[in-house]
């Protein structure tokens, strides 16, 4: 609430070529369009809408044409995914600009419909209404002068609902499903932001910098740690800020553009000491600290702290847990009572624990903090090349919501994404790994917990060696967190096991099917990920040049609905469409070939079942030289998934047999039942086992194995506890 925190000199309105520019993908790739003005059908420019760049002014984005449907107000800015403007979807169909406004802001707000009940009027920001009036419905309103976003939820957050000058005499008029508002923001230009306006360069403390400037949006930290204050002499919200850029003040969690003087942190390069105290002038109850704290409550039991004594080292107090509320910088020295470290209060929730992602090699370019799990990191950078963790152990994930490849940190400096043995600079997820004092893991020969048991009580570098147990199917983590390696050693793909139960291997992450298709060779160009069946993948690229298979076997198809030539391919890089035996760059659907654990085929001489039968379990790669037949008329698929050779040694032609009857070559595809080549056929069970577990360690078998060498086995590797 109160003045508008980014309010600047306002720019003449005239001289701004306003123009906003949709893009079909996402970090501004695709079909796009510019648009400077409004418009209330975008329908015909673009089907899709994953990302925008603002070059000038404000607009408001509509779910729907015709100014209808979810609104999203945009300023100027980049805005790489549609998450970043609180998008729930990628539909916008129509927009508009909203006009500049370099006067005063004035609007009445009613409690009743028809401008009835109580009446308060507004001239600034409104960060929630309900502290502030009282108020949690409003049902109508009378906008006199400026432009309005209504905000269905305080602190700017919810459905959002633009407000030009005019009557809204219910609800309905400004487009919302009920009367509920949250708070409300007067739409500004401002100057300052991005690293432009007038600049001042500090090398050390500074107990004012008003003489320098008199306002800061946005903060470039070439080197060092430091704490910025809202006031003069080290006084009012304090901020903590490390090396790197923040383009605005929200990026060092600001409540506004004043930061009136600052402290450089010195650097610490031995230990943290610091003692912290349940009363004041150091009584009660002492617990001592020399690592980060994510929550004070649940580690000491105590949600106040009124004295302390910093021993060795800088730190950091937050109000609140998870390093969230005001900051206090904490230098050595005694501190007897909390006003000494500048609170209002005794409350103290989490003193940090932070891991940083870098956009670029060497802990270069934009970078995101982080200190607690975090579902989607996508809106805060596009790329990871290097990370540092302060302090904790983390899991990475390779997708959202904590899918894909996983990676455990320690604490430690990554410069590049192989120190973690990642596959990629993709990191989309993170969860912080919890400590536990004790760690306990049962695991089972097969699923549902039967077959032999064994426990675990600390790290196994090669599971195949300790226990003698080819297949893991189930596991019980009964106390701590662990991590599963793919191989011995602590190498290969990891799988973050928490407490709980994992009947299968599904459930631990094992197996995460993914391709990823590219219209130019070497993996250049539009490119579209799949994870499962696709019936019609021309609407995603007109030509496939190469493909990248992450997890999963699949097999792709030359024409849509599963038609044409079919082409099996099992997880690694395809740079071009002869590396899959492709005829031509034409893919047009895919099928993911599920996991099986057995596998039985009946192949038949004559149609309808008929004929001389034989049944194979295991891969063959020459029928003729093994079964003495030249032709198979029908076959039957009574276990798991096979594809069917034109030629010996696995070449030629390829059909997907699914589980099923074929009484008939036509019916899995073929043009004759007679091979070409040596007049030879060759069937195989080319897909994924569950888990392997070669070598001693725990792995899901992406890479399809020949039965022929060895069976559907699943061997697991080693279980580094973390």
């Amino acid at each position: 609430m109160g003045k508008h925190p980014w309010l600047g000199k306002h720019l003449s309105g005239p001289s701004l070529p306003f123009q906003i520019t949709f893009y079909e993908d996402r970090g501004f790739q695709g079909r796009c369009y510019e648009c400077s003005t409004d418009c209330p059908n975008l329908q015909t420019y673009f089907s899709r809408c994953n990302s925008i760049r603002v070059d000038s002014g404000c607009w408001m984005l509509y779910e729907r044409p015709n100014y209808q449907g979810h609104q999203y107000f945009l300023r100027r800015g980049d805005y790489p995914d549609y998450q970043q403007w609180m998008g729930l979807s990628d539909s916008v169909r129509s927009c508009r600009l909203i006009p500049h406004h370099s006067g005063t802001y004035r609007m009445r707000i009613y409690e009743r419909d028809d401008f009835r009940g109580q009446m308060s009027e507004i001239t600034d920001d409104c960060l929630s209404l309900q502290d502030r009036f009282h108020l949690s419905e409003i049902h109508s309103l009378s906008v006199m002068e400026g432009c309005w976003v209504l905000y269905e939820m305080p602190s700017y957050r919810g459905r959002q609902y633009l407000l030009r000058p005019g009557e809204y005499r219910r609800y309905l008029d400004w487009g919302a499903p009920n009367a509920k508002v949250g708070s409300f923001r007067r739409i500004t230009f401002y100057e300052d932001r991005g690293f432009q306006g007038r600049c001042y360069e500090c090398s050390t403390d500074c107990p004012n910098l008003q003489t320098y400037f008199s306002r800061c949006n946005s903060i470039r930290v070439d080197s060092g740690c430091w704490m910025l204050y809202e006031r003069p002499n080290y006084q009012g919200h304090q901020y903590f800020l490390r090396r790197g850029d923040y383009p605005d003040y929200q990026q060092w969690m600001g409540l506004s553009d004043s930061v009136r003087s600052c402290r450089l942190i010195p650097h610490q390069t031995g230990s943290h000491r610091m003692r912290l105290y349940e009363r004041e002038d150091h009584k009660g109850l002492m617990m001592e600290l020399n690592e980060d704290c994510a929550c004070i409550q649940d580690r000491f039991h105590l949600s106040e702290v009124r004295s302390l004594h910093v021993l060795e080292g800088c730190w950091v107090l937050y109000e609140m847990p998870n390093y969230r509320g005001r900051q206090y910088l904490l230098r050595p020295q005694e501190y007897r009572r909390y006003h000494d470290w500048g609170a209002v209060d005794a409350k103290a929730g989490s003193l940090r624990r932070v891991i940083t992602f870098y956009e670029d090699r060497g802990f270069q370019g934009r970078h995101y903090e982080c200190s607690s799990d975090h579902s989607n990191l996508q809106p805060y950078f596009s790329r990871c090349n290097s990370v540092r963790v302060d302090s904790g152990c983390w899991m990475l994930y390779e997708q959202p919501n904590f899918a894909g490849c996983q990676y455990f940190l320690r604490r430690g400096d990554y410069p590049d994404y192989q120190q973690w043995m990642g596959l990629s600079d993709s990191v989309r997820s993170c969860r912080l790994i919890p400590h536990a004092g004790s760690h306990r893991i049962r695991l089972y020969e097969r699923e549902d917990y039967r077959g032999q048991m064994v426990e675990f009580t600390e790290d196994c570098p090669s599971l195949q060696d300790r226990s003698h147990l080819n297949e893991i199917h189930s596991l019980n983590v009964l106390e701590g967190c662990w991590v599963l390696y793919e191989m011995p050693n602590y190498r290969g793909r990891q799988y973050l096991l928490r407490p709980g139960e994992y009947r299968r291997y599904h459930d631990w992450g094992a197996v995460n099917a993914r391709i990823t298709f590219y219209e130019d060779r070497g993996f250049q160009g539009r490119h579209y990920e799949c994870s499962s069946d696709h019936s019609n993948l021309q609407p995603y690229f007109s030509r496939c040049n190469s493909v990248r298979v992450d997890s999963g076997c699949w097999m792709l198809y030359e024409q849509p609905n599963f038609a044409g030539c079919q082409y099996f391919l099992r997880r690694g890089d395809y740079p071009d469409y002869q590396q899959w035996m492709g005829l031509s760059d034409s893919v047009r659907s895919c099928r993911l070939i599920p996991h099986s654990s057995s596998h039985r085929i009946r192949m038949y001489e004559r149609e309808d079942y008929r004929g001389q039968m034989v049944e194979i379990t295991d891969d063959c790669s020459h029928l003729q030289d093994r079964f003495h037949f030249s032709d198979f008329h029908s076959f039957h698929v009574l276990e798991g998934y096979w594809v069917l050779y034109e030629m010996p040694n696995y070449r030629g032609r390829q059909y997907l047999l699914r589980p099923g009857e074929y009484r008939r070559y036509h019916d899995w595809g073929a043009v004759n039942a007679r091979w070409e080549g040596d007049s030879r056929a060759i069937a195989r069970n080319d897909v994924d086992g569950p888990i392997h577990l070669v070598g001693g360690k725990g792995k899901a078998d992406e890479d399809t194995r020949s039965l022929s060498q060895h069976r559907s086995s699943r061997k697991t590797g080693s279980g580094g506890v973390s």
